[in-house]
């Protein structure tokens, strides 16, 4: 085959540590400049296959692209350059901050809902964004989070054993969390709260709060696990 073989060559980019948009950029450029060199070969007469073999050799092989490529360290991606501490430490604080702003925006609807004044209560439409996101974090939030983390790790051909540290430490502090809010009302004050923690032991075991965390624990596991067999992004076709 006298065409470079771009997939190859895109491989050998992400398992080097070269960012995807930036592997996906340069791809689409040396495509550009290889079909500028074919079209001119043959514009001065030359048969198809001898402009794809000149076009070729004046462009490089896949070596020497790669070589040029893996010489600009800027091109390389945070998490193939830090992979211990991208993927140990920055799904966990993503976590706690989507946590945060849960934290934030209950307390804020807690104080917005007691304000009300005798008479009045919040409207279906005030609450429903409110328990919508409350729900998302309680039973969303850390699957996509891990869901997330594996598609990263597998585009950049990151070795496995990182991403699973990361995914195992924020499924463990996540799933633990529970939000307890009850609307104010114009005859009651409404009630807020909030626990992290986990019991170990069958006698201590909380049926309404333990299980579901362990439950919850074990399906986003599994879940994760399933996903990383069956995500491929060799098969999305990124290059066209």
């Amino acid at each position: 085959m006298s065409e470079l073989n771009w997939q190859d060559l895109r491989v050998g980019m992400l398992k080097n540590g070269v960012a995807p948009k930036y592997a996906r950029r340069t791809i689409l450029e040396l495509k550009s400049h290889f079909a500028e060199l074919e079209s001119r070969a043959i514009d001065e007469g030359l048969s198809e296959i001898a402009a794809q073999k000149r076009a070729r050799k004046e462009i490089g092989d896949e070596a020497t692209i790669l070589n040029e490529v893996l010489s600009k360290p800027e091109l390389r991606s945070i998490p193939s350059k830090f992979p211990r501490t991208f993927f140990l430490v920055t799904p966990t604080l993503s976590l706690l901050f989507t946590f945060g702003i849960t934290l934030l925006l209950l307390l804020m609807s807690y104080e917005s809902g007691n304000a009300i004044e005798s008479g009045n209560e919040l409207a279906a439409w005030q609450k429903l964004p409110v328990q919508a996101w409350f729900l998302a974090s309680c039973y969303l939030l850390v699957p996509c989070y891990a869901l997330v983390t594996i598609a990263i790790a597998k585009e950049r051909f990151i070795n496995p054993f990182w991403p699973a540290a990361g995914i195992v430490i924020m499924v463990f502090l996540g799933s633990s969390w529970a939000y307890t809010l009850d609307w104010p009302t114009a005859e009651s004050a409404g009630a807020f709260s909030m626990n992290w923690g986990y019991s170990y032991f069958p006698r201590a075991l909380r049926g309404d709060h333990d299980l579901q965390n362990y439950l919850q624990i074990v399906v986003t596991l599994t879940a994760a696990v399933v996903f990383w067999r069956m995500y491929d992004p060799l098969r999305r076709k990124l290059i066209n």
